[in-house]
C-alpha cells in the first residue's frame, strides 16, 4: 500500500502525523472485501451466492468503504510511528483533511465511529486512535483528486535520564512502640465493648453526646445540617475546633459556637467558616470492662490477657511499619522528581485532571492540576526506573495487595472472587503489586538514613 507520511512537531512532546492514501488503494481494497463477501450474501429472489455484483456494492458498499478507510487509518498510523520511531503517550485525535466528492458522504459515515486500536510498546501502556473527525475543516474535491488524507495529533513520551540514584537521600522513619501505646490500644479495645449509661455531669472525653446539630455556612448563610447525632468525644472523629466547644456540656444545654474548617478538609467545605449550634439531649458515659479471661473469650481471643498485648504490640508494629513504608516510597518519589527535571505529555495530565476534578468532592481545578502533574511525573520516573532495572512483581506481592484490597471487610470472600473472575481488575492488582516492588528496590538503590519516631507521631501522619 503506497502512502505519503508528513511529521511535524508541535511543542517538545507534542506530534502531528499527515499521512495520504492514495484512492486507488482504497477502492482496490475495497472491491476485494465486496468479493470475499458475495458468496455470503442472502437476497430474496435470488440464489446463494448469485446476487449481481452492483447490488452488493450499493447494498454494502457503504458499510465496507467504512471499514477499509478505518483499518488503512489504523495501518498506516501504526506504520508511521514505527517507521519514525515515536512512542505515542496517549490516544490520537483524528482528524479527515481531505477527500474526493464520490466518498464525502462516506466519509461523513466515519465520524462519530472511531474504534480504538490497542498500540503495545515498551513502555506498557495500550494506545489507541480516537477518531475525532473534524470534518468542518475536511476538503471535499471533485473528480481528479485521487488520495484521502487524515492528521494524527498526540503526545510522545519524553526522554528520561536517572541520574546517580546513591546521590538521593531519604529519611526513613522507624516506629518506636512503648508499654503506654500498648495500653493505650488495649483501652480503645475496652471501649469498642464498653456499656455506656446516661450521667448528669458535663460531657468529657470518652463520653458519648446525643445531640441536635445544626450548621451553618456563615458567609454564605447556608444551612447544610440540621440532624441529629452521636458525638464520642477523644475519638478522633471530629475535629478538635469542633469537639473542644462539646466538651463540658450538660443534658439539656443548648451551645452556638464558630469554627474555620481547615483547608485540607472536603473541598466544599475547606477553609469556610461555620456556625454550629448544638442541643444536647443525652449524656452517655462508658462503663470498660476488665481485661481478664471472661473479656478475651467475649471478643474471641484465644489467649490470656498478656497474650493479648502481645497481639496488639503486633498489629501497631505491622500498622506503623506500613506507614512509614508508604511515607518512604512517597519520599523516594518525591526526592526522585526534584533529582530530573522531566517534559510531561499535556494529553496525559489533562487525563489524571479530569479524573481527579470528577465527582462532588473535587478539588478545585489549579489544585487538580497540580496534583494531575505529579502522577504523571511519579508514574513516567517509576516506569523508567522499571525497564532500567527490569523489575518484576511476584505471586507473593499480588497475594499480598489482594489482601491489602479485600482485608478487612465483611464480605471479603466474595470481593475476592469479584476481583479474580475480571482480568481487567487483575491486571490493575498486578500494576499496583509492581508498582509496590519497584519502589521497594527504589529505596535499596538511594542513600537512607533512619530516624526512630513515636508510634503516635506516625499515627497522625497517617491520619492526616
Amino acid at each position: 500500500m503506497s502512502k505519503d507520511v508528513k511529521i511535524e512537531k508541535v511543542g517538545e512532546l507534542g506530534r502531528k502525523i499527515i499521512v495520504r492514501i492514495p484512492l486507488k488503494d482504497i477502492e482496490k481494497e475495497k472491491e476485494s472485501r465486496l468479493k470475499k463477501l458475495a458468496p455470503k450474501v442472502r437476497k430474496d429472489g435470488f440464489r446463494p451466492g448469485k446476487v449481481p455484483f452492483n447490488m452488493i456494492k450499493s447494498d454494502y458498499g457503504h458499510d465496507v468503504y467504512h471499514e477499509v478507510i478505518e483499518d488503512m487509518m489504523k495501518k498506516t498510523f501504526e506504520k508511521a510511528v514505527q517507521d519514525h520511531d515515536l512512542t505515542p503517550a496517549d490516544r490520537p485525535q483524528i482528524r479527515v483533511l481531505h477527500t474526493d466528492h464520490q466518498h464525502a458522504a462516506e466519509c461523513e459515515h466515519i465520524h462519530g465511529h472511531g474504534h480504538d486500536h490497542d498500540h503495545d510498546h515498551d513502555h506498557g501502556h495500550d494506545h489507541a486512535h480516537e477518531h475525532a473527525h473534524d470534518h468542518a475543516h475536511a476538503h471535499h474535491h471533485a473528480a481528479g483528486d485521487d488520495y484521502f488524507e487524515y492528521e494524527a495529533s498526540f503526545d510522545i513520551y519524553p526522554s528520561i535520564t536517572l541520574p546517580d540514584l546513591s546521590t538521593i537521600v531519604v529519611e526513613k522513619w522507624i516506629p518506636v512502640i512503648t508499654d503506654d501505646n500498648i495500653e493505650d490500644g488495649l483501652r480503645r479495645l475496652r471501649y469498642a465493648h464498653a456499656i455506656f449509661v446516661s450521667v448528669e455531669h458535663g460531657a468529657r472525653k470518652e463520653d458519648r453526646v446525643q445531640a441536635q446539630v445544626k450548621g451553618t455556612l456563615v458567609d454564605e448563610d447556608k444551612q447544610f445540617m440540621d440532624d441529629k447525632m452521636e458525638i464520642a468525644l477523644g475519638q478522633g472523629a471530629f475535629l478538635p475546633d469542633f469537639e473542644k466547644h462539646i466538651v463540658g456540656i450538660k443534658k439539656g444545654e443548648t451551645r452556638t459556637f464558630q469554627i474555620i474548617f481547615p483547608d485540607d478538609y472536603e473541598p466544599t467545605m475547606a477553609g469556610k467558616k461555620a456556625e454550629f449550634v448544638i442541643t444536647a439531649e443525652e449524656i452517655e458515659a462508658p462503663q470498660l470492662p476488665e481485661v481478664d479471661q471472661d473479656f478475651c473469650e467475649k471478643i474471641g481471643f484465644p489467649g490470656d490477657a498478656a497474650a493479648l498485648k502481645e497481639v496488639i504490640r503486633s498489629q501497631m508494629q505491622d500498622s506503623a511499619q506500613a506507614t512509614t513504608r508508604k511515607m518512604a516510597h512517597e519520599k523516594v518519589l518525591e526526592a526522585l522528581r526534584e533529582a530530573v527535571e522531566v517534559a510531561l505529555p499535556a494529553s496525559l495530565v489533562e487525563k489524571e485532571v479530569a479524573e481527579i476534578t470528577h465527582g462532588k468532592l473535587a478539588p478545585d481545578r489549579n489544585k487538580a492540576e497540580e496534583m494531575a502533574k505529579g502522577r504523571v511525573a511519579f508514574s513516567l520516573l517509576l516506569g523508567q526506573f522499571i525497564r532500567e532495572h527490569n523489575i518484576q512483581t511476584n505471586p507473593e506481592r499480588v497475594r499480598e495487595v489482594i489482601r491489602n484490597v479485600v482485608g478487612g471487610r465483611s464480605n471479603s470472600n466474595e470481593m475476592l472472587q469479584w476481583l479474580m473472575k475480571d482480568s481487567q481488575r487483575m491486571a490493575r492488582i498486578q500494576a499496583m503489586a509492581l508498582e509496590e516492588t519497584a519502589l521497594d528496590e527504589l529505596l535499596t538503590k538511594v542513600t537512607t538514613s533512619e530516624k526512630e519516631v513515636p508510634f503516635d507521631e506516625i499515627m497522625k501522619k497517617q491520619a492526616s
